[in-house]
């Protein structure tokens, strides 16, 4: 019978950021933000990446506590992007 490859350990946090509407998911050291179900953000070992606004006042305004410089911001597309490769290293234990 073929053994089951082990896999790595997996570290899992849910915190409330103050509302409803604001939450933290830490993967293994990777943060992921969201505003209802919605991915607005990401901080890890390759950085910070936090979306630029396409919702409404109330994203809006969890976006301003996470970047407040408008234009460090990015499109949430980079974001998705960056959280995929983020939380690939961070759980295939590369």
């Amino acid at each position: 019978m073929p053994s089951i490859p082990k896999m790595p350990k997996i570290e899992i946090g849910l915190s409330n950021q103050g509302t409803v509407n604001k939450n933290k998911v830490t993967i293994n050291g990777v943060e992921l933000y969201f505003s209802y179900e919605t991915l607005v953000g990401v901080s890890g070992p390759k950085g910070v990446f936090i979306s630029e606004n396409d919702w409404s006042t109330t994203t809006g305004k969890f976006l301003n506590e996470l970047e407040p410089d408008k234009k460090a911001r990015v499109p949430h597309e980079k974001v998705v992007e960056e959280a995929q490769k983020m939380l690939q290293k961070a759980v295939s234990g590369d």
